[in-house]
């Protein structure tokens, strides 16, 4: 399994300082060694350089400018179509942290697997488990998001919210 973030920086629509990102991202990777990741299974994918105890980021070019949540998904479809993401992974933002030593890929029907909200339900996706096998599946997320991307919500909650209650993609 990976360990994987991924985070655009868009320049119109900041949500966070260099500082306070790049902090982020070292503490995340000081909280993941120490909880038993290998470097080589810590993957960070951003449109800009980032480099912190010999762990570098992957340079991410398909780049969502019309909201930035949505580059998750971008990121991850960049990730595995290059073969960089060829394993399960749990992505998470960079405000979710792993807690406990004893994270495993947890065994579930489907494609991808999330958690809803606790007074929605709509997936809260900051952390979700990826199977190497979802590629389809998130290729269908991107364009669906592309071809909507003049349709203003708030994040790309909105947009799985909307495919898991009006597409086949819910059985995924």
């Amino acid at each position: 399994m990976k360990n994987v973030m991924i985070y655009n920086k868009i320049d119109d629509k900041p949500r966070w300082s260099n500082e306070e990102l790049f902090n982020s991202f070292k503490a995340q990777i000081d909280n993941s060694l120490s909880r038993g990741w290998k470097k080589d299974d810590i993957i960070i994918g951003t449109n800009f350089n980032f480099e912190y105890r010999g762990i570098t980021n992957y340079l991410l070019s398909d780049i969502c400018k019309t909201n930035p949540f949505c580059n998750k998904f971008y990121g991850m479809l960049e990730l595995m179509q290059k073969g960089i993401l060829d394993d399960d992974f749990w992505f998470h933002d960079q405000d979710a942290w792993q807690l406990h030593d004893d994270l495993d890929f947890p065994i579930f029907s489907g494609e991808i697997g999330g958690c809803t909200y606790v007074f929605t339900p709509e997936w809260n996706t900051c952390s979700m488990f990826i199977k190497k096998s979802s590629i389809n599946i998130i290729r269908y997320i991107v364009e669906f998001m592309e071809m909507n991307s003049n349709h203003k919500v708030d994040s790309d909650e909105n947009w799985i919210a909307y495919l898991r209650r009006n597409t086949q993609i819910s059985k995924y």
